[in-house]
């Protein structure tokens, strides 16, 4: 059996296509456990014109996306494990084929399929460049992050000492996948299964400051290894500082993005950033929305 865990906040109008498209699996042996983070609307409705035996629901009250998940875990009853944001919709036979792809690779008990994401008018396919197969990426995670949680299977014993950390307001994602990553070989499947929907208010979304702080901790959890790296220490550098300074904090931001001109002296990005802090808040601003605008990516 595979156990969905679907964290939801405030959103009726989109959780019951998510859960229908996890229904309309072409595996049918699973269980949905939805977990309520004190909704005031008509999301238990919702849920319960579904009318599915295989739907769990709990209501929990104020708890952040990264506690809502660890509550599902402890629920789940399955022999896999996989999670869907309350906005995302996967394809009929996304957990039949990575069933069938764990099953080929026994010392893979973590799989991961394409995602595709919409962003206005521009569509992401996230990774590419990535053929199907099995392979330790542990160090590409730690420059950037390319598994869409939604896009996950896990076999549920490796999960017994891996959770959510639930210190973090955002990017727990990132670091889930990454604890995953640390001692384990993770299978690929080049195939797009899931369509997730970049809506306002979605588990990914927070402030600036939050997310520095996210990434100051997932740089203490894991700078042993960043720091073999000088380019993926600079990367996790340059993200930290962009967003303080983006939250207002330019002196402590600007150290930041010193030390990783100093770890990558040829990139014309990290540069960019470092000068702009002599602009002042409204510059550095102005100028991010501009890199942002012909990249389409966040630091």
């Amino acid at each position: 059996m595979v156990s969905v865990i679907v964290p939801t906040y405030n959103r009726p109008h989109l959780i019951g296509d998510s859960i229908e498209s996890i229904l309309a699996q072409s595996i049918q042996d699973i269980e949905i456990i939805v977990i309520d983070g004190s909704t005031n609307d008509s999301t238990r409705d919702t849920i319960d014109n579904i009318s599915d035996p295989r739907i769990r629901y709990k209501r929990i009250e104020n708890r952040s996306a990264a506690s809502s998940r660890n509550v599902g875990l402890s629920m789940a009853q399955g022999e896999f494990i996989a999670f869907n944001d309350d906005d995302d919709i996967w394809l009929p036979e996304k957990l039949e084929h990575q069933i069938k792809l764990i099953d080929a690779h026994l010392d893979c008990p973590i799989c991961f399929c394409a995602f595709e994401k919409k962003r206005g008018n521009r569509t992401q396919i996230i990774p590419d460049k990535m053929e199907t197969g099995c392979a330790l990426l542990f160090s590409k995670l730690l420059f950037r992050n390319f598994i869409g949680l939604p896009t996950l299977l896990i076999r549920k014993q490796l999960l017994e000492k891996i959770h959510f950390d639930e210190q973090l307001t955002c990017l727990e994602d990132w670091d889930f996948s990454l604890s995953l990553a640390r001692e384990n070989q993770i299978a690929y499947l080049d195939q797009v299964m899931v369509h997730v929907r970049d809506t306002p208010n979605s588990v990914n979304k927070a402030s600036h400051a939050k997310k520095a702080e996210s990434y100051k901790r997932i740089y203490t959890k894991f700078r042993s290894e960043i720091e073999k790296y000088p380019h993926i220490e600079a990367k996790h550098q340059l993200s930290i500082g962009s967003n303080l300074c983006l939250s207002g904090q330019l002196l402590e931001g600007r150290r930041y993005l010193t030390k990783a001109a100093r770890l990558s002296p040829l990139s014309p990005i990290v540069w960019m950033a470092l000068i702009a802090t002599y602009l002042g808040e409204r510059g550095y601003r102005e100028l991010f929305k501009f890199f942002e605008k012909i990249t389409s990516r966040e630091p």
